[in-house]
């Protein structure tokens, strides 16, 4: 979090902004400073003079570029703060690190591709009543899994997340492989 003055000065940023930022403490002195800290600072930049100038609160996802830590995806919520006069007497910016929750949204994505192609190959060559009932119990393991991710992404915090997932995901892959297996083994001991 930064707070600053009607002008921009930096009246105060907290020790977790300064060290995800890489910068000794109170080495910032302007809101003008954080740009150059940021992908797209010129972006950044306008937004920035933008609040200044018209007091409008600004949210938006912004990455962190500096030397010594990689890029960082975070969210960036700009406040003025405003008086009753309609005069500006400070700046709020939060900002709040995406890491983890992007790593949960990834391995989110990778669980419902996962899923999905599992349906499909299972789903295609299907010939005999017995190859049908496997396609049901695959199908009724895929919703099982679905069902299990589902209470782990409105539960878990994002640090486990992508492991829990993935934990799901394999269990989904390894169950749809042994009854596809099965399924096969039972069609070759009936051939002649």
């Amino acid at each position: 979090m930064i707070l600053a003055d009607s002008q921009g000065r930096l009246l105060e940023s907290n020790p977790a902004f300064e060290k995800l930022i890489g910068v000794p403490p109170n080495s910032l002195r302007r809101i003008d400073d954080l740009p150059a800290y940021f992908a797209g600072s010129d972006d950044l930049a306008r937004r920035l003079k933008s609040l200044r100038q018209t007091k409008r609160s600004w949210r938006g996802d912004v990455t962190m570029q500096t030397d010594n830590v990689p890029d960082t995806p975070l969210h960036l919520r700009a406040d003025a703060i405003v008086a009753r006069d309609e005069r500006v007497l400070g700046f709020v910016l939060m900002f709040t690190d995406l890491t983890e929750s992007r790593a949960a949204e990834s391995a989110r994505r990778r669980f419902q591709q996962s899923l999905v192609s599992n349906r499909r190959k299972l789903s295609s060559g299907l010939e005999t009543g017995t190859q049908v009932k496997v396609q049901g119990l695959i199908s009724q393991v895929i919703e099982n899994g679905q069902l299990a991710a589902l209470e782990v992404t409105e539960s878990a915090d994002s640090t486990n997340m992508g492991i829990l997932l993935e934990g799901i995901r394999n269990s989904v892959e390894r169950c749809a492989e042994v009854l596809e297996r099965l399924t096969f083994d039972a069609t070759q001991v009936r051939k002649p």
